[in-house]
């Protein structure tokens, strides 16, 4: 039986990268009140009009080739980075999706994939398989308040303390082939 993961809360795009110049800089990062889902990417409606997604296939600057999906992070997440690093703001990792949940969700827990329950609908996205995001030394660099990139062996602990999907996971969205809407307040589940 599918178990319910927990209630999107915030929705967001990159509109350009987020690592530049070896530093990390979350300002590209975009708060939208909707969006559409495909196997080409995320689009955030804002300013009166879609945004692609800085992964989308059809982005002018496309980062991993248009084959990223979505990503997806949890509040829970956030509290155990809080604790680790202090002030940490909700959507910095720069997932497209934040989920309210209370509880740590684990890489084979993630392993088969998410589903989507759109609100005031029976309507169901399914999406494949969930990876985690890997931690780079310019977010963990950032997350310590270092100015710009550390080198690995001054930030082994912290990036293994990210692993692991705390940062969040990649979702291939490859079996959407007509873009899908995806609010805040929708429900995200996990496959049993």
């Amino acid at each position: 039986m599918p178990e319910r993961i927990g209630r999107i809360v915030r929705i967001q795009i990159q509109r350009a990268p987020l690592r530049r110049s070896g530093a990390y800089d979350p300002t590209p990062l975009l708060t939208v009140d909707r969006s559409m889902v495909s196997a080409r990417g995320v689009l955030g409606w804002a300013e009166g009009g879609w945004m692609l997604d800085v992964h989308h296939a059809d982005h002018p600057d496309v980062r991993g080739r248009g084959l990223r999906g979505l990503s997806i992070g949890f509040t829970s997440h956030y509290e155990a980075m809080r604790r680790r690093f202090g002030d940490v703001p909700l959507g910095v990792a720069g997932e497209n999706l934040v989920v309210e949940t209370d509880r740590r969700w684990e890489v084979a827990e993630m392993a088969a994939g998410v589903a989507i329950r759109t609100s005031g609908s029976a309507a169901e996205l399914v999406l494949g398989t969930a990876r985690p995001a890997e931690p780079c030394l310019e977010f963990t660099s950032f997350l310590l308040g270092l100015p710009e990139r550390a080198a690995r062996s001054d930030v082994d602990a912290e990036l293994e303390f990210l692993g692991g999907g705390l940062r969040g996971f990649l979702v291939d969205a490859g079996r959407i082939r007509s873009p899908q809407p995806v609010a805040v307040g929708d429900e995200v589940w996990a496959p049993s």
